[in-house]
């Protein structure tokens, strides 16, 4: 057994000096265990039995580390790339080769959680790759990135940032501060950018990231690196932060993060989002996404030179998560009220508590109301497929920007052949003629007779939901067609329909193409978009195409 033993080292040691060929070399990789209580590290020696792994042994390709219970383990590659394994997690070392001109690096896990951190300067160009069950990802310089079987986050990286790839998919990248998700049954034919997102705050400043972060700062300094350029001189400021306000209260769902940094700092994160500085005053400023809680921290780091945290802030902002009031209904009746009609056409319309972003009307936001506004108008129709005959219910909501939601304002509309308008007090069965000004009543029109060539050909255009003249293959049920328009306009017909909420003299206008309001079929679907001038005059027309493809 030990001349056994003693040929097997013999033979590992031969390998990490020679390799397969005189210029490349099996590089080793240097495994610290973290294990407390029931919690242990085991490695597999090429493919082997696992068994209880030593500290700071080496290991080589074709061996495996696994953590079990509350155990963790770090492995420092050739390149100084740093590889934590989380609690119960297998990975396997498939390459770790450094030649002259070249290196090689390529890990596989098995299953749970990595994080991994890459150098930013290279001595010789490296391939560094990362195969789970479900994906392969190649790591750019600068990377630092955590990744399961399915899924990555990337707090840096150079370049585009992490290059994923999926079986039956082109390669794709997941950039700084980007998240990526692979669904449940996979991709099929869907489009991988559609599953990317911000990372999630809480995983940043979650104990095992954290954790790995102050693991790598510490092996840097015990190797005497990463204690250099980042030091500050005394009296000079590495990182002070401006805003937000410790303890400051926001009511929008965001904030704006900003602050000055020392000359020796290269970089800044916030939330593991890497923000650019400005060079000649070195300053920074990046809007954070808040999450929907009571109160949210916001990490805030300045990088040194080799990438490690020089300083880091933390600041903890409070969230006014009240809802706004319910909007006020003054036409055709106000909250509560219950009114009989016979027209298949009129306005809704009332009034917007003061910070209101957005009126949302049943399922419908308005589009033309603004922040800031005070009024809103929402028109219901037989023709757009919002009113039908018989009981309606119109459910009006606020929105503020923090995106939280009022009580609905809420009216009863019974619309029936021939009624006239009605006023029914929700407190009893009593009904009573609306004054004739209330709101007055709109009849069906038809485009002005007049097709004279246009005066001001060009000055109709869409910008949106595709520039031109098409918007081809899409799948969504609802678009949005907007665009530009003359400042003589005085109405805008779409397919002969006038556009109710285009107000006259707009450089804008919009139009649903709605499957449900049956202004969109499947196949192809042509919208004649027409402007006129007050005397019904033709300034400009177009044709625009959309192709419906559920």
């Amino acid at each position: 057994m030990i001349v056994a033993g003693i040929l097997f080292l013999g033979n590992r040691l031969l390998s990490a000096i020679f390799g397969g060929g005189g210029a490349v070399t099996q590089a080793a990789a240097v495994l610290t265990v973290e294990s407390e209580g029931t919690g242990f590290v085991q490695v597999s020696i090429e493919n082997g039995e696992f068994v209880r792994a030593e500290d700071q042994i080496k290991l080589y390709p074709g061996d495996r580390v696994s953590t079990s219970g509350n155990a963790h383990a770090t492995l420092k590659f050739f390149d100084d790339t740093f590889v934590r394994l989380d609690e119960g997690t297998e990975m396997a070392i498939v390459t770790s080769r450094r030649g002259e001109e070249n290196g090689i690096l390529a890990l596989a896990l098995t299953s749970g959680t990595l994080w991994v951190t890459v150098p930013a300067d290279e001595t010789i160009p490296m391939t560094r790759s990362i195969e789970t069950p479900s994906m392969t990802l190649n790591l750019p310089t600068g990377t630092e990135t955590v990744l399961t079987e399915t899924s990555v986050a990337v707090f840096a990286g150079d370049g585009l940032g992490v290059e994923v790839a999926i079986e039956g998919t082109d390669p794709f990248f997941i950039g700084e501060g980007q998240a990526f998700s692979l669904p449940q049954g996979g991709l099929a034919s869907a489009d991988p950018y559609d599953f990317r997102s911000a990372i999630d705050p809480t995983l940043v400043r979650s104990p095992f990231v954290e954790e790995s972060k102050g693991r790598l700062v510490a092996s840097l300094i015990a190797t005497g690196a990463g204690t250099g350029a980042q030091m500050p001189t005394d009296g000079e400021i590495v990182l002070a932060v401006s805003s937000p306000e410790e303890g400051a209260t926001v009511t929008s769902s965001t904030v704006v993060v900003s602050g000055t940094v020392g000359a020796n700092v290269t970089a800044v994160r916030i939330d593991g989002y890497a923000v650019p500085l400005e060079p000649s005053v070195r300053t920074f400023s990046h809007e954070v996404a808040l999450a929907d809680e009571d109160q949210v921290t916001i990490l805030i780091e300045a990088l040194g030179t080799d990438g490690t945290v020089a300083e880091d802030v933390r600041r903890t902002v409070k969230r006014n998560r009240e809802p706004p009031p319910a909007p006020t209904i003054t036409a055709p009746v106000t909250a509560g009220q219950t009114y009989r009609t016979g027209r298949t056409r009129f306005e809704i319309s009332g009034t917007a508590p003061a910070g209101s972003v957005g009126i949302q009307v049943n399922d419908y936001r308005l589009q033309l109301f603004q922040p800031g506004d005070t009024r809103w108008t929402y028109l219901a129709s037989t023709d757009l497929q919002n009113l039908k005959f018989g009981e309606n219910r119109f459910d009006v909501v606020v929105i503020n920007q923090g995106g939280y939601r009022s009580n609905p304002a809420t009216i009863t509309v019974i619309l029936e052949e021939g009624a006239t308008d009605q006023v029914i007090d929700a407190s009893s069965d009593d009904t009573s003629e609306t004054p004739d000004d209330s709101t007055p009543v709109e009849e069906d029109e038809a485009p002005p007779a007049i097709d004279n060539p246009p005066i001001m050909p060009g000055s109709l255009t869409v910008h949106a939901p595709t520039a031109g003249i098409s918007h081809q293959e899409t799948r969504l049920s609802e678009l949005l067609i907007e665009g530009n328009t003359s400042t003589r306009t005085d109405t805008i017909w779409v397919n002969d329909y006038k556009l109710r909420l285009y107000r006259s003299g707009a450089d804008f206008w919009n139009y649903i193409a709605d499957v449900e309001l049956q202004t969109m079929e499947e196949g192809h679907n042509t919208y004649e978009i027409v402007a006129r001038d007050s005397e019904g005059m033709v300034l400009d027309k177009l044709i625009y195409t959309i192709d419906y493809n559920p």
